[in-house]
């Protein structure tokens, strides 16, 4: 008889806990930075309208210039590993290159 090589049921975690202990540390990095928008907003507030509007947009083109590279690397990343998982070395130099 071959040993079993899957757990039993009851010694697997349920899928849904399994989901939220790996999307834990994104769930507390995307709620820090609204916490940090809203912080910043406060303070502004006690100073002036004007502050806020310049936080305001200020935060607008922070995030419009953080957000466009990051999209293009998001992009090219599934080409670099299947260049990689493919063997191609000189293709995944080729689309690392963009990155």
């Amino acid at each position: 008889m071959q040993p079993s090589t899957t757990l039993e049921p009851s010694r697997t975690p349920p899928l849904t806990l399994e989901l939220l202990r790996l999307a834990a540390p994104l769930l507390l990095t995307n709620l820090s930075g609204v916490l940090i928008g809203a912080t910043d907003t406060l303070f502004m507030g006690r100073i002036s309208t004007a502050a806020v509007a310049a936080v305001g947009l200020g935060s607008v083109m922070f995030w419009t210039l953080f957000l466009l590279p990051r999209g293009t690397v998001n992009a090219v990343i599934p080409f670099v590993a299947q260049a990689f998982g493919a063997g191609d070395q000189s293709k995944t130099r080729s689309l690392a290159r963009v990155l």
